[in-house]
């Protein structure tokens, strides 16, 4: 890991990527900070989790103190303290650097970078956008990971530690992710949805071997869990205070619950997926983090993942979510006519 310290004759430029140093104060006159203000305004905490891991990595390869915010998500802040930050990463995690975000910003060498997307350094100088969820970018993150833990905080993982004991004990369990919601509908630019009968497929075969006891299901959309309850019956496990959407709208935009709470249900369907011995899933931040984060507890016996190409003809869906999210979560905004 970087000592991060500042040294003038070093150039700031990595591939095609050009930074600028601000002097914000006069504070770690001696170190190079690198301000990651992950994602945007409607990253949820996957996709937060993915931009971070971009920014550690960027931030290694400057050679600079990283120093990690999400104030920016209009999903995830709160505006206030919780677990005694206000930074919504430290909502659930330990801080990356001894440097808070209120430190950094009263310090002499900044580098501030929105990370919007996924960039990584392949080969030839050149910075790109991350390749899917392909073994090699799943290594890469892991490989992040290592160098950086991302670790929650103890109060955090003794809470799921103990919900998701109570919940699986000690079964061998098949572990699913379902994302439904929006991905239920074709949205251009986003993966297609997986069948249920995709889904079902897969189960079928892992459950034919009499090796496994149950199946938990992880999904943000009821009519997902209603179907595998009524073809599995009672080896299905799911947390059942979890909100799930009825109508394709993610929780953030439609639940009366904190957005801390929504994304504590998130966090435990993962950390319960995290110890099935099995995965299956589909393309979604979820599983794609979940499988970076398996680094820490050992190997699944049969981790499936599914793809049904992407969406080029549906309808667009970043701008109604943003009109959704800068209308307090008021979907009515969508109906109104334009003047």
């Amino acid at each position: 890991m970087s000592t991060g310290l500042y040294n003038e004759t070093v150039g700031h430029k990595l591939g095609t990527l050009e930074f600028q140093i601000i002097k914000m104060g006069d504070k770690n006159a001696g170190k190079l900070l690198y301000y990651i203000e992950a994602g945007t305004e409607i990253s949820g905490l996957c996709a937060l989790l993915r931009r971070t891991l971009s920014g550690l990595y960027i931030a290694d390869m400057l050679g600079a103190v990283p120093v990690i915010s999400w104030k920016k998500s209009r999903l995830l802040n709160e505006n206030r303290v919780i677990n005694g930050s206000d930074n919504p990463f430290e909502y659930f995690f330990e801080p990356i650097s001894t440097i808070s975000t209120e430190e950094a910003s009263k310090s002499r060498h900044v580098i501030m970078h929105e990370i919007k997307n996924d960039a990584y350094l392949w080969g030839e100088g050149r910075i790109v956008c991350s390749d899917g969820q392909t073994e090699r970018y799943i290594l890469l993150q892991q490989n992040i990971l290592k160098k950086y833990p991302i670790v929650f905080k103890k109060e955090i993982e003794q809470q799921l530690r103990e919900e998701v004991a109570s919940l699986m004990g000690n079964v061998k369990a098949i572990g699913v992710h379902m994302r439904g919601a929006q991905r239920r509908r074709f949205i251009k630019g986003l993966a297609n949805p997986i069948p249920f009968e995709w889904y079902f497929n897969e189960l079928d075969k892992l459950l034919s071997r009499g090796q496994y006891d149950c199946i938990f299901v992880a999904t943000d959309d009821s009519e997902y869990l209603m179907k595998t309850k009524d073809r599995y019956g009672d080896k299905v496990m799911y947390f059942k205070d979890t909100e799930r959407c009825t109508d394709g709208m993610i929780p953030y935009f439609t639940s009366d619950r904190s957005k801390y709470r929504i994304t504590f249900e998130t966090l435990r369907d993962m950390y319960a997926l995290l110890h099935c011995n099995c995965l299956i899933g589909g393309p979604s931040n979820v599983t794609m983090m979940v499988r970076v984060m398996k680094l820490r507890y050992g190997k699944w016996e049969h981790c499936i993942m599914m793809d049904n190409g992407v969406c080029t003809d549906g309808e667009e869906n970043v701008e109604n979510t943003l009109k959704i999210i800068r209308n307090n979560g008021n979907m009515d905004i969508l109906n109104q006519k334009k003047e």
